[in-house]
């Protein structure tokens, strides 16, 4: 029996490990093969301050190739490998395709949030901080009505087709005999400019926002799903997800050059999170959205 219960521990142990340990293997940096514990490089990497709209677009273009983990991390190393070359041109990034879905379908840890944990993980080597900087995007997450991004290419068309009826609308109240209502003209401007807009706008892509409250995957989705009605499984949650990862890497984009700054700028928004996060149950996640009572205090272990 106390054999039985030892294999379950380690299991159970070896199951977190597995999760959280990308992190944690980045900040202890590369071990030499002959197993002496030599360290073979540096403990962390150099960060270089990036644009977070350009880092948002980059995510939201390699989703396809990758899914939400991948997405988000090799967004900002691609950027850093095309910018300054070795470490990061070397890293095997496709590593992170297994984040999909909660981890292999497994619908656990948001793969965006997983990607962008192992990002603070690649820069930062203090564990306090990284979980500081983890703090604030996972709070973040948990709060913020998501998706926001819209992909550039769209937002183009629609603005295109709203501006196009629009200024026809003005030249056909300019060719009109008669004094024109100036007034009037806007009104109808605007009203056609509405219409073309919705109509440039297919069905897939009207993507509504909601907020999760919860950094898991199952549920984030699943809450997205019932609020809007769309189907879990259909394309419409897949450009949900590709979305959703083009705000996390915007988001973690913003949270490193805040960091890197100096401290302070970070510090600020650290201090807007930290009395928020639920440190006080079994985890810092929000419990209550699956558990009504949470009476186990983990905190302290």
């Amino acid at each position: 029996m106390q054999r039985k219960q030892s294999i379950s521990r380690r299991r159970m142990l070896g199951t977190v490990g597995a999760a959280a340990g990308i992190g944690a293997a980045f900040a202890c940096g590369a071990r030499s093969a002959s197993g002496d514990g030599e360290e073979s490089g540096p403990a962390v990497w150099t960060y270089h301050e990036l644009d977070p709209e350009a880092t948002s677009k980059i995510a939201y273009d390699l989703y396809p190739k990758g899914s939400c983990m991948y997405a988000v991390f090799n967004s900002v190393v691609q950027q850093l490998a095309e910018e300054h070359g070795e470490p990061y041109a070397s890293f095997p990034t496709g590593m992170m395709h297994y984040g999909h879905s909660g981890a292999g379908g497994w619908g656990s840890l948001c793969g965006a949030l997983n990607g962008a944990a192992a990002l603070f993980g690649l820069f930062v080597e203090e564990r306090d901080e990284v979980d500081q900087m983890i703090d604030c995007l996972f709070y973040w997450y948990e709060n913020e009505s998501l998706p926001a991004y819209v992909p550039e290419t769209i937002a183009d068309s629609v603005g295109e087709a709203a501006s196009e009826a629009a200024s026809e609308a003005v030249e056909a109240a300019a060719g009109a005999e008669g004094e024109v209502d100036l007034e009037a003209t806007a009104e109808a401007a605007g009203e056609a400019a509405d219409v073309a807009a919705s109509a440039a706008m297919p069905t897939l892509l009207e993507i509504p926002s909601t907020t999760s409250e919860s950094v898991l995957c199952h549920i984030s989705s699943g809450t997205w799903s019932e609020t809007t009605g769309l189907d879990i499984t259909g394309p419409s949650r897949k450009e949900r997800c590709r979305r959703l990862s083009a705000d996390v890497a915007t988001k973690t984009t913003e949270i490193l050059n805040a960091y890197f700054s100096g401290g302070r700028d970070f510090s600020m928004m650290y201090r807007e999170v930290r009395t928020k996060v639920h440190a006080s149950q079994a985890a810092k996640m929000a419990c209550a959205t699956c558990h009504d009572h949470m009476d186990v205090d983990i905190s302290e272990h």
